[in-house]
């Protein structure tokens, strides 16, 4: 699978009260804290003079929140919440040590054959789920900005 567009802004979600416990988010819908409100307000007013009209956005709370906030000083642009912008599923590990989550991602580079068990999403279904949104993000617009998880899909 190929990625149709070249040029797309990548913007990571703020904190959340996990990023400071290091655990392991997933798709738990997880609520940015107090620290990343403000510095998802912060971000947004950066970017106010900026020429953003499309912000393609994960539905989870942490990225939807930062998103809205980029909204705010772009009303015009258009604004898609979209699934496939979900960070990895990691099934059992979610709630647990973000270290569990490091470990499994470090023997998946040693070892393109290894298959994560206790539910976690397979790295190649989600390569292929983010490669999908972008394609769809670039049929939106030749430029979108995506806001997501910072995982690491390596496309």
């Amino acid at each position: 699978m190929k990625i149709i567009g070249e040029n797309f802004f990548f913007v990571r979600h703020a904190e959340t009260f996990w990023n400071e416990k290091k655990l392991c988010q997933g798709h738990q819908d997880i609520e940015l804290s107090d620290n990343g409100r403000q510095k998802s307000l912060d971000f947004a007013q950066s970017l106010a003079n900026a020429s953003i009209q499309c912000i393609c956005s994960s539905p989870l709370k942490r990225a939807h929140h930062t998103a809205q906030m980029i909204h705010r000083y772009h009303p015009d642009a258009l604004f898609e919440l979209m699934d496939a912008f979900m960070e990895r599923g990691w099934g059992d590990l979610e709630g647990c040590s973000s270290r569990e989550m490091y470990e499994i991602e470090k023997r998946e580079e040693k070892d393109p054959d290894f298959v994560p068990s206790h539910g976690i999403e397979g790295k190649s279904e989600f390569q292929e789920r983010i490669i999908a949104g972008l394609n769809q993000a670039f049929e939106l617009h030749p430029f979108p900005l995506i806001v997501s998880q910072i995982g690491r899909a390596h496309v």
